[in-house]
């Protein structure tokens, strides 16, 4: 059986969601769908989402944080919610700088 990072298929379908205030990504793992959400205080902290707006913070990062979801998410997971502390904690994160 491949990795669990290996079996994860992250979907281009990045949404603003107001109610929860994070960016959704949907991911696949090992068939099943899961809604990722990445808090509002990661894009203003880590990836500048004040100067260049949500969307383009979340897309010029994007393969930072499918990194740090593939090594968060677990089997069986429906949801994953990721805040300040999953970008903190993670060893080769590397902060935005501009």
């Amino acid at each position: 059986m491949l990795p669990l990072e290996k079996q994860v298929v992250f979907h281009r379908d990045e949404r603003w969601i107001e109610k929860d205030q994070a960016m959704g990504v949907t991911v696949e793992v090992a068939g099943r769908r899961v809604t990722c959400l990445v808090s509002e205080d990661v894009l203003k902290t880590h990836f500048g989402s004040l100067r260049i707006g949500r969307f383009q913070a979340f897309r010029e990062n994007r393969q930072q944080i499918e990194e740090v979801i593939a090594r968060k998410i677990q089997p069986g997971e429906t949801a994953l919610q990721l805040g300040l502390t999953d970008f903190e904690d993670s060893a080769d994160f590397i902060p935005w700088e501009r």
